[in-house]
C-alpha cells in the first residue's frame, strides 16, 4: 500500500513517451508541453486536450490565483458558458465581436439564440442588475476560473477556441474607488506573475473593445511572442505598438526599443459603460440610485501554462518550472538490478518523502510540505536508460534515485536543471528534502550560496 500523497507514474495516463506531433511546424512550447505528455490535440482544430501532468500545473496556478484573489477580497464563483445573444447585441458587442464568436442557432426553448461566452461582462453586470445593492455592499469582487471560446486559433496552447481564464469583475460606488480597485487587483496580478518567475512587464494598453477610461497589460517578454511592445528604460514606461504611431520615441522623446511579448492578463477600468446598458444601480446614502463603476481584470489561464515552458525551456532537453509549479516536487525512480529489490528502496523511501512535515520553531505550526506532490516511477519493465531521460525532462526539482548505491543504504538526490547530486542515507534525504522543500515554500531562509 502506498501513502496517498505518492503517484505512480504507470497511472498517468497515456504514457510519457518522447511523442511529436504529427503537424509539420509547431509552437515551442506546444512542442515541449507535448513530448512530455501534458498536452495532445484535440479532436477539433484550435482544441487541445490538457492530460494529468499539465492538469497538475493548472492546478498549482489556479491555486496561486485563489490565494491572490481572496487576499484581495475577491470570491469566487461561476457563470453559465452560454450566453444570450441578448445581452450581447443590447451591448453591441455581437457584431464587434464577429467571426470570433461562436453563435448557437434556435437553441433556446423559447425562441432565442445563444452564443459561448467569448468573455462575461455583459452576463455579470446583468446579474447584479437583478440584485438589491446598497452602497455599503460595495465594492463587490466577484471572479471565476473557467473556459471561454473565442472562433480564432494558431498552433500551440497561446491562441485556442477554447480557452481556461480568470475573469474577475468589481463593482464600485465612485470613479475614485473604483481606480483604488484597479490599482489593488493591479498589484495582485503583479504578485501571481512573481510568483510565477516570469520576465515581465507592466504596461499601458488599448481599452479595445472592452472599453472604458483605461487599461493595464502584462506581457510576459519572449521571441515567439504575438504582441510587440516599446519600452524605454531611460523614463521606466512601456505600452503596447498599438497604442501608438510613434517613430521609435516615447513621449519624453527618448530612444525605445521594441521586445516581442506574450500578453498573460490584462486589467481595464471599465467605468460605467456596462452599468448604464444594463442599469446596474446601488442605493447610495442618501436613498437615492447610483451607477456602479465597473473594472475587469483578466488571465489567460492554459497561456501561462505555455508561458511558462517558453521562457524557462531549457535547450538541452529538459523542461525549466518554478519549483512551486512544476507538476510534482519529487521525482522518485529505481534503477539497476535486481529489478524488484531496487523498487521497493524506491517505493519506502516515496512512502516517506510522501509525508514530509516543518514544525516551525517559533509557532510550533506544522506543515505538510509534499503530499500529493511526489511520483514514483513503478515502471520497471521499461528500459533504466528511457525512465532517467524522462524523468530529467520532465524537470521536477527533485529526482531521487534508488541506484547501485542503494545496496549500501544511499540514495542520490539530483538537483534540477543544475543536475548536481548528494548521496544521502534514508534519514538524512528525508532530513534534507524537508529542508528544501520548506525554503522552497518561504518557510526557512535560502542560504547565500543557493540564492
Amino acid at each position: 500500500m502506498f501513502r496517498r500523497g505518492v503517484t505512480l507514474a504507470s497511472s498517468v495516463h497515456p504514457r510519457c513517451g518522447f511523442q511529436f506531433p504529427v503537424e509539420g511546424s509547431v509552437a515551442k512550447h506546444f512542442a515541449a508541453l507535448f513530448r512530455g505528455g501534458l498536452v495532445r490535440s484535440g479532436s477539433a482544430p484550435g482544441t487541445q486536450c490538457i492530460m494529468p501532468l499539465g492538469q497538475r500545473v493548472l492546478e498549482k496556478i489556479c491555486s496561486l490565483i485563489d490565494a491572490e484573489m481572496s487576499r484581495v477580497n475577491a470570491r469566487k464563483m461561476s457563470l453559465p458558458i452560454l450566453t444570450a445573444d441578448s445581452l450581447l447585441e443590447k451591448s453591441g458587442r455581437r457584431e464587434e465581436f464577429g467571426k470570433s464568436l461562436f453563435k448557437l442557432q434556435g437553441d433556446s426553448p423559447t425562441g432565442g439564440n445563444s452564443c459561448l461566452a467569448p468573455t462575461h461582462e455583459e452576463a455579470i453586470t446583468s446579474l447584479l442588475a437583478t440584485s438589491a445593492v446598497s452602497h455599503q455592499d460595495l465594492p463587490i469582487k466577484l471572479y471565476q476560473i473557467g473556459p471561454k471560446f473565442r472562433n480564432e486559433s494558431k498552433t500551440g496552447l497561446l491562441r485556442t477556441r477554447e480557452f481556461l481564464m480568470k475573469d474577475c469583475y468589481t463593482f464600485d460606488q465612485g470613479l475614485d474607488e473604483a481606480k483604488a480597485t484597479y490599482d489593488q487587483l493591479c498589484g495582485a496580478y503583479n504578485r501571481i506573475f512573481t510568483a510565477l518567475q516570469l520576465p515581465y512587464l507592466q504596461v499601458s494598453g488599448d481599452v479595445g473593445l472592452m472599453g472604458g477610461h483605461a487599461s493595464s497589460e502584462f506581457q510576459a517578454l519572449s521571441l515567439s511572442g504575438e504582441d510587440t511592445i516599446h519600452v524605454c528604460s531611460k523614463c521606466d514606461s512601456a505600452w503596447n505598438s498599438e497604442m501608438t504611431d510613434s517613430q521609435g520615441k516615447c513621449e519624453g522623446g527618448c530612444n525605445v526599443e521594441a521586445k516581442k511579448s506574450i500578453e498573460i492578463g490584462h486589467c481595464f477600468l471599465l467605468g460605467t459603460k456596462y452599468s448604464e446598458i444594463f442599469n446596474t444601480n446601488f442605493e447610495t446614502n442618501s436613498a437615492s440610485k447610483g451607477l456602479t463603476v465597473m473594472g475587469c481584470f483578466g488571465i489567460g489561464v492554459t497561456r501561462l501554462l505555455a508561458t511558462l515552458v517558453d521562457t524557462h525551456w531549457c535547450d538541452d532537453n529538459k523542461l525549466i518550472w518554478p519549483k512551486a509549479f512544476a507538476p510534482y516536487s519529487i521525482h522518485v525512480l529505481s534503477l539497476g538490478k535486481p529489478r524488484d529489490e531496487r523498487f521497493e528502496k524506491a517505493r519506502d523511501i516515496a512512502d516517506r518523502l510522501s509525508n514530509c512535515h516543518f514544525t516551525e520553531q517559533d509557532s510550533g505550526r506544522v506543515h505538510t510540505l509534499s503530499e500529493s506532490d511526489v511520483l514514483l516511477d513503478d515502471r520497471v519493465w521499461w528500459m533504466d536508460g528511457v525512465r532517467l531521460k524522462e524523468a530529467e525532462f520532465l524537470g521536477s526539482p527533485y529526482l531521487v534515485i534508488a541506484g547501485k548505491k542503494s545496496n549500501e543504504g544511499l540514495y542520490e538526490l539530483q538537483h534540477q536543471p543544475s543536475r548536481s547530486k548528494e548521496l544521502h542515507t534514508a534519514d538524512a534525504l528525508v532530513e534534507r528534502l524537508t529542508e528544501l522543500l520548506a525554503q522552497d515554500q518561504g518557510l526557512l531562509p535560502r542560504p547565500d550560496s543557493e540564492e
